[in-house]
């Protein structure tokens, strides 16, 4: 026998979810699935006002890939008042489709401007107030203030900043091209070549460990990201193969990059990737989400270090990175901001098309280690 929640939980459920989720939700559905009585994870999605059956298969069928999902408790938050948002039709829909793949619907609650209401008995129910939400939080529990969108805005480093970093970018670029020479030429490092250019040499010998040494990036104020090491990881995400190994160590470590350079040296000789779960697909093991979470703040600040082209892809891989966290909205934000510089950025593109259809990576649905 099933335990339905009452009234008064459900309102500590809607405490609950701005603290799981780390924002209050805004014109967004959110799903939240159980597995014998214990909720599993949360699910929000951007709530649409037209084609309301189509958002709900593709809402419920994404909360089915869930391992062991048995239950759901489903919300919409609007603006505006209750009594004219849409909640009704959109929570209807969505409990239909949950009927019909098998999953029992805990509760159906809708939160707006004007008060919270639940409509699993009563389908025209009057608003109750927010103030209940409140009460039931747990004591202590702190109130997130953004929404989901809270948090994507970018920020830009002083001019000159950026256009030493440029100047550096430049002085990377001949560097990288006098270690080719040398290395077709088999030839000792040059005497004419100045100290700058040896220590680019010398990083682009051993990029792995300015990769590594990204991650302890806090701000533009330290001196992590001095103007030679951003100019070489800008020159490496220019490069979508040596970007792809870039990603590979930032989610899970350099065995994981020297897999995927492995992988890409084997395409190049013979045409054909070894097989295998493809990680920039999100396939594959749960990437570390403390170097997720790393890899994105200083991605965002090689974007504030930029310019141009090479801002487009450091926002291209911050793209790339908030999707891998599960956070569709930020990654649609950083792909549009990328685009806007660079156009033609393919990995922007193809970010901006998963994030916009609520595509998610498959890691997502796996049990996460305890």
């Amino acid at each position: 026998m099933r335990t339905i929640i009452t009234a008064d939980s459900s309102a500590e459920l809607l405490a609950l979810i701005p603290h799981l989720s780390g924002y209050v939700p805004r014109e967004s559905v959110v799903v939240v699935p159980f597995r014998a009585g214990r909720s599993l994870a949360m699910l929000r999605v951007d709530r649409v006002t037209d084609d309301i059956d189509a958002f709900a298969a593709t809402t419920i069928g994404t909360a089915c890939r869930v391992p062991d999902v048995d239950a759901v408790v489903l919300v919409v938050y609007a603006d505006g008042v209750l009594e004219t948002s849409g909640a009704r039709d959109v929570l209807e829909a969505l409990r239909i489709r949950a009927d019909a793949c098998g999953l029992f619907v805990i509760d159906t609650l809708a939160v707006a401007e004007n008060g919270w209401a639940s409509y699993r008995v009563d389908q025209d129910p009057s608003p109750r107030s927010l103030d209940e939400i409140a009460r039931a939080a747990p004591a202590g529990l702190l109130r997130p203030r953004d929404d989901q969108a809270g948090g994507s805005t970018l920020v830009r480093a002083p001019k000159e900043r950026r256009r030493r970093v440029s100047a550096a970018l430049v002085d990377t670029e001949r560097a990288a091209n006098l270690l080719l020479m040398q290395a077709r030429a088999s030839t000792e490092p040059s005497d004419e070549v100045d100290a700058r250019a040896a220590r680019i040499l010398a990083a682009l010998t051993d990029v792995a460990t300015s990769w590594e040494t990204a991650l302890e990036f806090t701000s533009l104020d330290d001196d992590i990201l001095t103007d030679e090491r951003a100019a070489l990881l800008l020159w490496c995400l220019a490069r979508p193969s040596l970007r792809d190994v870039a990603l590979a160590h930032w989610c899970h470590g350099a065995d994981a990059a020297r897999r995927v350079l492995s992988a890409q040296l084997e395409w190049e000789e013979s045409g054909d990737y070894p097989a295998g779960p493809l990680f920039l697909a999100g396939e594959g093991p749960r990437p570390d989400p403390v170097r997720l979470h790393r890899a994105l703040r200083m991605l965002r600040g090689l974007a504030a270090l930029a310019t141009g082209r090479s801002r487009g892809t450091a926002l291209a891989s911050a793209a790339w990175v908030a999707w891998a966290l599960g956070w569709g909205t930020h990654a649609g934000a950083y792909a549009h901001a990328a685009l806007s510089v660079d156009p033609g950025q393919r990995l922007a593109e193809i970010i901006d098309e998963l994030s916009s259809h609520g595509h998610l990576p498959g890691w997502a649905f796996t049990r996460a280690e305890p």
